[in-house]
């Protein structure tokens, strides 16, 4: 398996379960500095009570953490299949 050095963190939007950005920082950056990084972003962007805007918090993430890349993404969860075991196919 190969790995990099750095951890991802998924960020949620505030009042939805939708994730969209992933968060690629180096290693000893905790789960909590990032919530804080987070929270923040969304709290001082935010365009009204309970009307963040997303985007905005992104850049502002990363004007306040250049070292951090942001991902927008969609992350879906992969379960273990049996049946689906033999169609897989080796890269070349």
């Amino acid at each position: 398996m190969s790995t990099a050095l750095g951890q991802i963190f998924i960020l949620q939007n505030y009042g939805i379960a939708l994730k969209e950005y992933a968060i690629i920082t180096s290693i000893g950056v905790s789960q909590e500095d990032v919530t804080a990084a987070w929270s923040y972003a969304v709290r001082y962007t935010a365009k009204g009570i309970d009307l963040p805007d997303h985007e905005a918090a992104a850049k502002l993430l990363i004007e306040r953490h250049p070292s951090w890349q942001i991902l927008k993404t969609t992350v879906m969860t992969i379960a273990v299949n049996l049946a689906f075991a033999d169609k897989d196919q080796p890269e070349s």
